[in-house]
């Protein structure tokens, strides 16, 4: 995936499958706390005031590693420029 979206659309089709995920106010609020640093779960639902049922299933969506043994982080650069620059 080398080429610009603009010059490739299958990539831009992949590209928008995998930014699905985040279009949620609850991924974007917990994406943009973990903007400042890795978190526990706990901190995170603190920061958000997400409450912790919804918390585990927002995180069980965002992480592909069982979150729940660790802290979690925010290490996507891409991600982190959007969500800089958009919130």
């Amino acid at each position: 995936m080398n080429e610009a979206f603009y010059e490739d659309r299958e990539a831009a089709t992949v590209a928008s499958e995998k930014l699905k995920v985040f279009a949620q106010p609850q991924r974007l609020m917990i994406l943009s706390c973990l903007l400042r640093g890795e978190r526990n779960v706990s901190e995170i639902g603190e920061a958000t005031d997400i409450v912790q049922p919804a918390l585990s299933q927002q995180l069980g969506g965002l992480c592909c590693k069982d979150w729940r043994q660790s802290q979690v982080g925010c290490r996507s650069a891409p991600i982190r420029r959007l969500l800089r620059n958009g919130g």
